[in-house]
């Protein structure tokens, strides 16, 4: 049945045949995808996007998130066949509980207008490609719309990556190699300069590529720019973790966090979202965090985590965490930020060193 409504959307590129397809996918894996609605267009369909995820639906809101879209800037059906081919990669990756879906999830959101498809032309031929705030331009040759988000296709899109926050980069499928960079009021431009995402580009890849097996093939190409937006991401860089003994059952232990961004973020990025400490301890006392080398200050600790505050950029935190335990036992500390993952950092009190787990 889902493969019969993905032939159909190929053949037809209609919004109906692109619903069904979507909706074909989430019977198909009813328990690690989830087809969100975001909105509404100008002719009333729906703004999907499709969640793909490995894992237990609940560890799936603690883990960064890619979207996967458009660049708006392409033909309409063309590109939304690409976005689908992507989202057929990332299926079957789900279901060899592959690499791709294993710690990430994917927003997948094939048609940000609807109405496109189906060459329905906005009012005054506002061009969806030029109507975000970013670089906005009143006197741009394709029509930007009256205001930034005039339009409710551009208004939902940007609402929702404002409001999920463990978005931390994004793939925008098109039709050339995207090379050009960010256009003025573009999609391209509002994820790194309003959201500080870094973004990676794809060329449409060809109906059917999406099934294949990873080689050198047609899906070679798609899963090459998979893996690109994956290193992008940002990542929580740990230094080696410190203990000291301050009484026969109490233990500082010590570590120091930084937050790097992808390596394709543009300039003028806004800074990182929140950092929060979960600990996984036998009896926590205390948590002291700041600035390296500066006042350490008192954290109060709650069910769920330690938030730190934000974590800039290149500006590392430096964190203690008060431990009533005996020598020799295991202590674990989970860091984990919104748009890069967790890490998890162990040491064995009174050992000689401690080990860190990467976040992906």
């Amino acid at each position: 049945m889902a493969a019969e409504a993905l032939a159909a959307f190929r053949e037809s590129g209609g919004f109906d045949d692109l619903e069904s397809a979507l909706h074909a996918a989430v019977r198909h894996h009813p328990e690690r995808t989830r087809l969100l609605s975001l909105g509404q267009s100008r002719n009333g369909r729906p703004l999907y996007a499709l969640e793909i995820g490995g894992g237990a639906p609940r560890g799936r809101t603690a883990r960064p998130a890619m979207l996967v879209a458009p660049d708006l800037m392409g033909e309409p059906r063309s590109c939304a066949r690409g976005v689908v081919e992507v989202a057929v990669r990332l299926l079957a990756d789900l279901e060899a509980e592959g690499d791709l879906t294993r710690e990430v999830v994917w927003l997948v959101v094939p048609a940000p207008v609807p109405d496109r498809l189906q060459g329905e032309p906005a009012p005054d031929s506002v061009h969806p490609g030029r109507n975000f705030p970013v670089g906005w331009d009143p006197w741009c040759p394709h029509p930007p719309g009256p205001y930034p988000l005039s339009e409710p296709e551009t208004r939902a899109l940007a609402t929702f990556l404002d409001r999920v926050t463990r978005v931390g980069g994004a793939l925008l499928v098109g039709e050339g190699e995207g090379d050009s960079g960010p256009v003025p009021g573009g999609l391209w431009a509002f994820l790194e300069g309003h959201l500080g995402l870094s973004v990676t580009t794809l060329v449409a890849p060809p109906p059917g590529s999406g099934s294949e097996v990873p080689g050198d093939g047609p899906n070679g190409a798609l899963d090459e720019g998979l893996v690109a937006a994956l290193r992008a991401l940002p990542e929580l860089s740990l230094g080696p973790p410190r203990m000291e003994c301050l009484a026969p059952v109490l233990w500082v232990v010590e570590v120091d966090v930084e937050l790097s961004l992808g390596s394709r973020l543009g300039e003028g990025a806004p800074p990182a979202r929140p950092l929060t400490l979960v600990l996984e301890a036998p009896a926590v006392r205390g948590v002291l965090a700041g600035e390296p080398g500066g006042t350490l200050a008192v954290v109060r600790t709650r069910e769920g985590g330690t938030p730190l505050g934000v974590l800039h950029p290149g500006e590392p935190r430096r964190v203690q965490v008060l431990v009533e335990a005996e020598a020799g036992e295991r202590v674990a500390l989970w860091l984990r930020a919104p748009r890069a993952g967790t890490t998890r950092v162990e040491v064995t009190l009174g050992g000689q060193e401690g080990s860190i787990a990467a976040p992906r």
